[in-house]
């Protein structure tokens, strides 16, 4: 729950990424690169082009939404296989399960369990229960992903699953334009490090999570391994990718 030092902590941080972003921007609008800033700075439609403040909002929306969130979606899942060593074993033996392995995780155990409240313009049913116009409601994907009459064994992480559609990534208009973007980046992740580091186990039972509310990430997964041979010189494949 948030508290008035949580909450000035927040807005001090916000005031700090907005300083950051907006000095970022007015540099790359005096030297471009080749990133993703000055692509939202150059790009032009029917004579128009984005002012500042929507560039920052972008920034800021890549930042939060397309960095964190994954890399809680790389750690959720690498933590899964750990903790379940015939599926680990399974995506070694088989690289073209890393996908699957991916899709599981999201349903097993996705970095957003929740979505940000909602108020009820009307009253609305939904089975039994009825909710009434003006209450705050959450939808919790953390329980929707496993619920026991939509995924067989739902408390199973089982990365053989052919049914994917969970709702880690929303649905509808609200569906995450960033979805496939995030899929790429966890299996790419996932591929080098089953490439780079043999016989991989968590170090410890013992995990710190962040504590972000609807947010499940952690704060650190302490493992050993042992490095692979010429790790330096791995094939990554199609270099597109």
């Amino acid at each position: 729950m948030r508290t008035p030092e949580t909450t000035a902590a927040a807005s001090q941080a916000v005031k700090e990424l907005e300083t950051y972003f907006g000095e970022l921007i007015a540099e790359r609008r005096e030297s471009p690169r080749s990133d993703a800033i000055t692509s939202l700075i150059q790009v032009e439609d029917r004579g128009d082009r984005l002012t500042d403040q929507e560039v920052l909002m972008f920034s800021w929306g890549l930042f939060s939404a397309g960095h964190t969130s994954v890399q809680y979606l790389i750690g959720n899942a690498l933590l899964a296989l750990l903790r379940h060593p015939d599926q680990l074993e399974m995506v070694r033996s088989d690289r073209t399960l890393i996908a699957n392995a991916v899709e599981e995780a999201l349903r097993y155990d996705p970095p957003t369990q929740a979505l940000n409240p909602q108020v009820a313009l009307e009253d609305v049913t939904i089975g039994a229960e009825t909710i009434q116009a003006g209450e705050a409601i959450s939808v919790l994907i953390g329980a929707v992903n496993r619920d026991p009459e939509r995924f067989p064994d739902p408390d199973r992480f089982d990365i053989t699953r052919t049914d994917h559609h969970h709702l880690s990534f929303s649905t509808g208009e609200h569906f995450c334009p960033g979805s496939f973007l995030a899929r790429l980046q966890a299996q790419i992740a996932l591929d080098v490090i089953l490439q780079r580091l043999s016989n991989l186990k968590l170090a410890t039972d013992t995990l710190a999570w962040q504590k972000l509310g609807r947010f499940r990430g952690l704060a650190s997964l302490p493992v050993t391994f042992d490095p692979a041979p010429q790790a330096s010189q791995l094939d990554y494949g199609d270099q597109n990718r």
